[in-house]
């Protein structure tokens, strides 16, 4: 099976306790592959599929299910494309240094291959949710752990934009710390839900 694009997300909202209060206080969060695991079932023994090939896949949970079933996974990243797509389309050039960058600790090892093979330099975002009132809600927090982006230009790398707001306070983040020039590349520009417009518009304020 050849899946270019798979998300294993869902929209509905479930609760998880907050660590250390003993299940008392709960966070909403959005569940990761909530359905891979009976797909997964239906692939292998129903369709009798050996292998599932996807592009930049975004749930490495929903990996472990293929592949506990006996379904090779075989996840084809976009990066080296995208990369050689700037180059040829001079979009980076030699007049600034450029600065590889994802948009968490997810695909931390993605980044570093790649910043290896083209000789860029890499800095380090760290994402983690926060609980707000009384663990009702939660809100994402970035924090730029290592590198330095200031003068620079930093191509920030994706695999998926769902309603941009990951990517809008990362952006916001990487401007604070001084970055020059910011180049988005994402696998699956998805921009989904009600907000994406906004999100957007947010973005392209910082284009000039």
């Amino acid at each position: 099976v050849m899946a270019p694009f798979i998300d294993f997300r869902q929209d509905r909202r479930s609760r998880k306790p907050l660590p250390g209060t003993n299940g008392t206080e709960m966070a909403i969060v959005k569940a990761q592959a909530s359905w891979s695991e009976a797909i997964a079932n239906l692939m292998r023994y129903v369709a009798k599929v050996d292998y599932l090939v996807h592009l930049d896949g975004h749930s490495h949970l929903a990996t472990t299910h293929f592949e506990r079933v006996g379904i090779e996974v075989i996840d084809v990243t976009t990066a080296h494309v995208m990369i050689a797509d700037l180059q040829a389309r001079e979009i980076i050039d030699d007049k600034l240094e450029n600065v590889l960058c994802g948009v968490d600790f997810r695909n931390l090892a993605l980044i570093d291959n790649i910043s290896k093979t083209y000789g860029y330099s890499t800095a380090i975002i760290r994402k983690w949710r926060e609980a707000i009132n009384g663990g009702l809600r939660s809100q994402t927090r970035h924090e730029l752990v290592y590198g330095n982006v200031s003068g620079k230009r930093v191509i920030l790398m994706d695999d998926m934009i769902s309603s941009g707001g990951t990517l809008v306070h990362t952006v916001d983040l990487l401007i604070a710390n001084g970055a020059k020039e910011i180049v988005v590349c994402a696998s699956h520009a998805v921009f989904s839900g009600r907000e994406y417009y906004a999100q957007l518009q947010q973005l392209l304020k910082y284009d000039k």
